[in-house]
């Protein structure tokens, strides 16, 4: 949706998304799949991040992200998410809720939890 951003800022919006989703995806696929020990449970893990995907959906395909809820599942609840070590699951289920309680799903918000994440998580 256009929030009264021109054309040039909601590129760089986009731009934004697209380079968070991307260093994202590479800590839950690279980094996260370490030989550390993995969580007795990845549920919470991979249902925070389907709670998200679900309601997200495709509300925030203007924002530069997924076009629906099942493209956000096949990209960001992938298996290593279930296989990753405790503290990487547990940064990453802290995220997505974090994401998904935020009165605007679309909005660029937690950060520090994506710090976090990052830090649990590292592409290393």
């Amino acid at each position: 949706a256009n929030l009264g951003a021109t054309a040039p800022q909601e590129d760089r919006v986009k731009s934004l998304y697209t380079c968070l989703a991307a260093a994202l995806l590479t800590m839950l696929s690279v980094g996260c799949s370490s030989s550390s020990t993995p969580a007795a449970s990845s549920g919470s893990a991979l249902d925070a991040c389907k709670a998200y995907c679900t309601k997200s959906g495709s509300k925030c395909a203007d924002a530069g992200t997924y076009s629906s809820a099942t493209e956000c599942e096949q990209t960001e609840c992938t298996a290593k998410l279930g296989t990753a070590p405790a503290a990487c699951q547990t940064s990453a289920s802290a995220y997505y809720n974090c994401l998904s309680a935020q009165t605007d799903v679309c909005a660029m918000g937690c950060l520090t939890e994506m710090a976090k994440l990052a830090t649990d998580c590292p592409a290393n």
